[in-house]
């Protein structure tokens, strides 16, 4: 048996997923009273702390460091600290590679005018912040979309933006079961349609950890993913855009059914609240729960769900499905033998 296939079986996972052509954005959007995300100070500073993918393209952080230079430090010193790095492979301490991190070093230099001042009243990184993903952007390869995309992006792509609602929901499920997530990891794939289109996935891993204290956590347990996909339009020149199509899943280890409180298992309290999430964001439609848990769970397997305001029915029943009075009605089908 190959590593793959060992790994699944010993660790198989449940994905819940939810899409719908038109929902409320507002809900993932900062808000009005989020200083840091709408003076472009949150993305500045978080540009080289997430994974950036544009156009399959991975952007190089290391890149992005040195482009952003949040300490303002001169070049030799920058490059000094890069290479007593022991985390840093050698294949990136090259004099090649050194070229490279200088070329983007100076680009941001041509940019710093933009930053904002000491002693300003109100301090905007907006516009660098632009500069900065243009120059991602033609980095990738890529075609810079629209001003108003562009304007969208600096205020809501960063650690606290588009999936922070399912952190948030994540967060209070497992809390409930004495478990808690540490630094998650955040990649955010950007893809040029045309200019006034883009299409984003973000997607994030919450390592989830027992909790042994309010201050300490323990051992690892395992790990949930989500992942949150739109398209963003701007609208002939306005300054705001549309997100549509818009679809968003959570990936659940079978373990976490072993953790209960009174005879709740966890796995169930993660579904509703990620049902409760997709009510928030106004995606009542079809919602698919996949499976590849083993035989002793084919009761789980091959769900599919249309989600209608608070309940849910099955959008199909196959030939082999039990009516069972016993069985929880969002977990009531079973495979029969051939």
């Amino acid at each position: 048996m190959n590593n793959s296939i060992q790994e699944k079986n010993e660790n198989p996972v449940a994905t819940l997923k939810a899409q719908s052509e038109k929902f409320d954005f507002s809900k993932l959007r900062a808000s009005r009273d989020n200083k840091a995300a709408n003076s472009g100070e949150a993305i500045y500073k978080d540009f080289d702390r997430m994974d950036f993918v544009i156009k399959d393209r991975n952007i190089d952080k290391i890149l992005i460091k040195a482009l952003v230079n949040r300490n303002k430090e001169g070049f030799d010193k920058i490059w000094e600290e890069y290479c007593e790095d022991p985390k840093i492979p050698s294949d990136k301490k090259t004099d090649q590679y050194k070229e490279e991190i200088k070329r983007f070093y100076d680009l941001g230099k041509e940019h710093t005018h933009l930053l904002p001042k000491e002693g300003d009243k109100n301090k905007s990184y907006r516009a660098f912040a632009k500069e900065v993903f243009k120059e991602i952007f033609e980095y990738a390869n890529a075609q810079v979309p629209s001003d108003s995309i562009l304007e969208e992006l600096v205020t809501n792509c960063n650690q606290a933006g588009y999936e922070a609602g399912v952190f948030i929901e994540s967060q209070f499920a497992l809390s409930q079961h004495s478990l808690t997530i540490l630094s998650p990891k955040r990649v955010i794939n950007i893809y040029y349609v045309d200019q006034n289109n883009v299409s984003v996935r973000s997607d994030m891993t919450l390592p989830i950890l027992s909790q042994e204290s309010d201050v300490q956590s323990g051992d690892k347990v395992c790990d949930l993913s989500s992942s949150l996909e739109f398209t963003l339009e701007s609208q002939d020149g306005k300054d705001d855009v549309i997100y549509k199509d818009g679809k968003l899943s959570l990936t659940v280890p079978r373990k976490l059914r072993d953790y209960k409180i009174d005879g709740r298992s966890l796995f169930d309290t993660i579904k509703e609240y990620f049902y409760r999430f997709c009510e928030k964001l106004g995606f009542k439609f079809e919602v698919e729960i996949e499976h590849n848990f083993g035989e002793e769970d084919s009761l789980y397997e091959g769900e599919e769900y249309n989600f209608e305001g608070a309940r849910l029915v099955f959008q199909e029943q196959p030939q082999n499905y039990i009516e069972d009075p016993d069985v929880d009605p969002l977990n009531k089908k079973r495979e029969t033998s051939p």
